[in-house]
């Protein structure tokens, strides 16, 4: 009975589930803008996700949970070999990095693997088109409610909530146009809204990644003499560099002050060498940095990479991406989304939050999903 409910009604299930996280989360920006509460159904819906995941694994796919209970053996050697314990918000980042797990897990099942999923990639893309248009207009009549930084930084981020999601969610989405439309993807105008809002987003990563996305499409799909090729985008990319970090704005401010690294890393660096690094002197011993160890979250580095192997160590960070890449990687890569997935996890390693934002799985899971779909079609 589930699975004929599933088979006729899944796709509009999953696309439902997309829509509703995205409103929870506009919900959750537009509260705190206008009022300055925070409001717990965010933690509710992806908390009751989580277990709805879990209940249905349990009971179709229990095996596939025996790679999550030797990673949470791991995370807690690793946390009691210091007597750390389990503070709450130990336990709730260790949940937060689990959760993308369990929803990958979910979507493996065979009988939802089944599902006809186009629905689900329409509503995505046409819901990225609709943040988009939300970016425009906040340029032109400046909403406040639709800024990326609710400081004096430039950048509009339409109703996401955070601006390292507003970068990872439309990186993603931009591997998803490129698989889709390959070289006609600029013969399509609603992509152009796309392209224009990217602009306006104000991150740096996001700007890094749309970087690597240009020259990926110019280099795979322009007629140009690759090497004549080859040195206007490096010219290109050294002058934007140049304007960015040694002419004008907040990270030339940055770079004044503090240095060139501190203001590519956003002062992620003074965390590594002033937090990170003397915790892990201090406090971690030979079993720590195999499996782990900490009960501070501010003194995290905010590097995502860096971190996962702080929380977790050697081994339990190596185990933890081996896990995180194989939920992932349900497609037959080329070399094509090898760069690209290569140019985002580079913006990951300089950046934070992304193995630890729940909603980001889900945008991940609708990209995997997309390429194992275009693979079956090629």
């Amino acid at each position: 009975m589930f699975k004929k409910y599933l088979s006729d009604y899944g796709s509009l299930l999953l696309a439902s589930l997309l829509l509703f996280l995205f409103c929870t989360e506009a919900y959750f920006k537009v509260l705190y803008f206008t009022t300055g509460n925070i409001s717990n159904i965010l933690k509710c819906t992806k908390g009751m996700l989580l277990l709805i995941c879990l209940f249905v694994i349990l009971k179709k796919n229990i095996k596939s949970l025996l790679c999550l209970s030797l990673f949470s053996v791991l995370f807690i050697i690793g946390q009691y070999s210091t007597n750390l314990g389990f503070s709450e918000p130990i336990l709730i980042y260790f949940i937060k990095f689990v959760y993308p797990i369990v929803i990958f897990l979910f979507f493996s099942i065979d009988y939802i693997q089944q599902i006809n999923k186009k629905l689900l990639f329409s509503v995505f893309e046409y819901l990225m088109i609709f943040n988009s248009i939300l970016i425009l207009l906040a340029v032109v009549f400046d909403i406040q409610i639709f800024r990326t930084y609710f400081t004096s930084r430039f950048g509009y981020n339409g109703l996401i909530i955070s601006s390292s999601s507003s970068s990872y969610i439309y990186a993603l989405f931009l591997i998803f146009l490129i698989t889709k439309y390959k070289k006609n993807i600029l013969k399509k105008w609603t992509n152009y809204i796309i392209l224009l809002a990217i602009v306006f987003v104000g991150t740096k990563a996001l700007y890094l990644f749309s970087l690597c996305f240009v020259c990926f499409y110019f280099w795979v799909y322009s007629n140009i003499d690759k090497k004549m090729l080859l040195a206007l985008l490096v010219t290109v990319i050294f002058l934007i560099l140049y304007v960015f970090f040694f002419q004008i704005g907040i990270f030339n401010e940055i770079r004044e002050q503090d240095g060139l690294i501190s203001s590519v890393f956003s002062y992620r660096d003074r965390l590594l060498l002033e937090k990170t690094i003397p915790y892990i002197k201090e406090n971690w011993s030979f079993t720590n940095y195999l499996f782990g160890g900490i009960n501070d979250l501010r003194t995290k580095s905010q590097m995502e990479v860096v971190d996962v192997f702080y929380y977790f160590g050697i081994l339990g960070g190596l185990y933890y991406l081996y896990l995180y890449l194989k939920a992932f990687f349900k497609f037959k890569s080329n070399l094509n989304i090898v760069f690209l997935l290569g140019a985002l996890l580079f913006i990951v390693f300089l950046s934070g939050n992304f193995f630890t934002y729940s909603s980001i799985v889900i945008y991940l899971v609708i990209l995997s999903e997309y390429l194992k779909l275009d693979d079956q079609n090629t």
